[in-house]
């Protein structure tokens, strides 16, 4: 009770995944998720919400792993996170719509077909993480639901949202027009 966590970002999927699954009474304290880390360490925030590569790394920060809401979420749902979502306001009208997804979606497919290439581009604008750890947490987010989400990835959208609206976090489940890619 009265613990302080950092969070990165209030309109986050890690924020609303903790505030479904965390019922205890903490403080939430957003902040950059590079500066989490450094917070935790230095006693600034009694825990964090680690996202990209520091869910890998924080072992080697000295940290501990307290709860993984990406386990708690699939235990919950048996769904995927849905993580990395790409929007077009309605107001851009279906083609152009689908003209992006298409476009975003040859982006994904070219990276995973050439995988050392797109390391290299996505390093150079990097952290100063280690190549194979960027392989390691790469492989972990970018797979066949990122080239097209489907049916599960739908179903795990409206679920975050229905569950979301049942607790009280958002006024109620928005709807949702999803723009396939035409393959």
């Amino acid at each position: 009770s009265g613990k302080t966590v950092a969070v990165p970002g209030e309109f986050t999927t890690s924020c609303l995944l903790f505030r479904i699954f965390v019922r205890a009474d903490v403080v939430p304290v957003f902040m950059h998720f590079e500066d989490i880390g450094p917070a935790v360490q230095d006693g600034i925030v009694d825990a964090g919400i680690f996202l990209h590569e520091g869910q890998i790394l924080y072992e080697r920060q000295g940290l501990a792993l307290v709860l993984d809401l990406g386990a708690c979420w699939f235990e919950a749902t048996g769904l995927p996170i849905p993580l990395g979502i790409d929007l077009v306001h309605r107001r851009l009208g279906p083609d152009l719509a689908h003209t992006i997804a298409d476009a975003l979606r040859r982006s994904v497919v070219y990276a995973r077909t050439h995988e050392d290439d797109a390391l290299d581009y996505a390093l150079a604008f990097g952290r100063g993480i280690a190549r194979e750890d960027a392989r390691r947490f790469v492989r972990m987010y970018v797979n066949d639901d990122t080239e097209d989400m489907g049916d599960e990835g739908r179903r795990a959208l409206e679920t975050l949202f229905r569950m979301a609206a049942e607790r009280g976090l958002i006024p109620q489940q928005p709807p949702l027009d999803i723009v396939q890619a035409g393959g």
